[in-house]
């Protein structure tokens, strides 16, 4: 189903899906637009790629619409138990037909080892937990950003066809763009509606785009603050590689490994580490690319003025020693 700017989908759904079934299919995915929660996601941002409603994961869904503002799920309208879940049955079955006692230790492990609860043997009519109407349950939002909405649109480099999580990166005829009425910014693209605008409000549109001529009005504006550049992707990376979180944050345990990636041609010295830990110092430990660059830049920009200066100065002087 397709809301104004966002769709919902079943995944799963087949003929034999109606109040009575006993299997686990049905499972809900969305995407698009969410700022005012019809995602379900648990945050208000823009998914570009169908996600998973993990709120309604022990749910059997059956139906779904979309409208403006909102999403409907229809599901089968009864708690699953973990006898009417397939990957408990044929264990719950087993036990019941051996009496109990003798397989009743074996089974238990299995269902350890598969990553299950095996006090679904205790009470196989009881409700599996995490489902809606059983206990209460917060959707929490993604602990990252989705790969395609981490920078700008209008700052990354071109995007390999084949790769299919960027795919959805690329620029098309018709773009999902935002105003910021607080900010007074038209034609925001989708990750800047999510990095630069989050909790703004924002009006969303559906426009024709020029890609190469029309261009992100939060990056026309110039307090972008998802632009895409070579040293952040790399300081992107080692975050995703030690310490992935929403902050994108790295320890100060990596500042030197992180120095060492940046400038891998260069012959740091120890004043160059040393002035990093301590402009950099934080009571947290941890600090993220702004922090960072809010350094970084100027350093080494007054570090290659003074060294291009000396160039000049020891070249002038060969010349007149000549």
């Amino acid at each position: 189903a397709a809301g104004s700017r966002h769709s919902v989908a079943i995944v799963g759904l087949d003929a034999q899906t109606d109040h009575q079934s006993n299997t686990r299919n049905g499972r809900v995915f969305t995407w698009g637009f969410g700022y005012w929660g019809e995602l379900g996601q648990g945050d208000f941002e823009v998914h570009l790629l169908p996600t998973q409603v993990r709120g309604l994961d022990q749910s059997v869904a059956i139906a779904c619409a979309a409208g403006d503002r909102h999403t409907i799920v229809l599901t089968t309208g009864r708690a699953l138990s973990y006898r009417q879940d397939s990957r408990y049955a044929d264990t719950i079955e087993i036990l019941e037909h051996s009496g109990g006692r003798p397989l009743e230790s074996q089974l238990r492990n299995q269902l350890t080892d598969a990553g299950l609860n095996p006090s679904a043997l205790d009470d196989p009519d009881q409700p599996e937990p995490g489902q809606p109407g059983v206990e209460e349950k917060t959707c929490l939002p993604r602990p990252l950003p989705e790969p395609a909405t981490r920078y700008c649109l209008d700052t990354i480099p071109s995007v390999d066809p084949n790769d299919l999580v960027m795919r959805s990166a690329r620029r098309a005829s018709y773009e999902t763009v935002a105003t910021c009425n607080p900010c007074k910014i038209q034609r925001i693209c989708r990750a800047c509606i999510r990095r630069c605008h989050h909790g703004h409000c924002l009006v969303p549109d559906f426009c024709r785009w020029a890609p190469g001529s029309d261009q992100c009005g939060c990056l026309r504006n110039g307090h972008c603050k998802a632009k895409w550049s070579a040293e952040r992707a790399i300081f992107d990376n080692l975050v995703d590689q030690t310490h992935p979180s929403a902050e994108e944050t790295i320890s100060l345990d990596q500042l030197d490994h992180l120095l060492d990636l940046l400038h891998p041609d260069e012959n740091l010295t120890e004043d160059d580490y040393d002035s990093a830990h301590v402009a950099l110092r934080s009571s947290s430990r941890y600090i993220n690319w702004f922090q960072f660059n809010k350094w970084h830049t100027p350093y080494f920009a007054e570090k290659f003025k003074q060294g291009a200066a000396l160039s000049s100065y020891y070249g002038t002087s060969a010349i007149h020693h000549k």
